[in-house]
């Protein structure tokens, strides 16, 4: 007996596998089985920022990991200023989803002095309703840190740990 395949498993497992690097693949696949089994796809990923170029944003996590009906959810956020130079002329640094409608979180400039570190929760990162509400971000879209203008100060080492689901 030969068993039954889902249509739409099929048409979606192809789908997955028709990304041309290999890194899309694993995403799409990872994604494809955890929203099957209804759990979160855990990352945990580590960029830098540099202030001469903050309103550029750096993608955490591109479109092409998410299937259009996923969600980036933030559960820790880690900042470090990675020098003595102190940021300035930018006022803030949004972590947000690549549609810049949804901030996770804004670090304003104040608080990245010289070899600053701060964490979720500290008096320097302010979040937004889609980690303190729990709605994550916008359904298919990535996530990005970036500032709102160019600036200077040393290199900001950004660390987000979450879940796509």
């Amino acid at each position: 007996m030969v068993p039954q395949v889902n249509v739409n498993v099929s048409n979606d497992l192809i789908q997955a596998l028709s990304a041309k690097d290999p890194a899309s693949q694993n995403a799409n696949l990872g994604a494809l089985i955890a929203a099957a089994l209804g759990v979160g796809q855990p990352f945990d990923i580590n960029v830098q920022l540099t202030s001469a170029a903050a309103a550029t944003p750096v993608i955490l996590i591109p479109d092409s990991y998410l299937l259009p009906t996923q969600k980036v959810y933030v559960s820790e956020i880690m900042v470090q200023v990675s020098g003595g130079t102190l940021w300035a002329t930018v006022a803030n640094v949004f972590l947000q989803d690549t549609a810049a409608t949804i901030t996770h979180a804004t670090i304003p400039v104040a608080g990245l002095t010289a070899n600053a570190v701060l964490i979720m929760g500290a008096a320097g990162i302010t979040l937004g309703a889609a980690i303190l509400a729990g709605t994550g971000g916008t359904a298919g879209k990535g996530l990005q840190v970036a500032g709102n203008a160019n600036g200077t100060g040393s290199t900001l080492n950004v660390r987000i740990i979450g879940q796509i689901r």
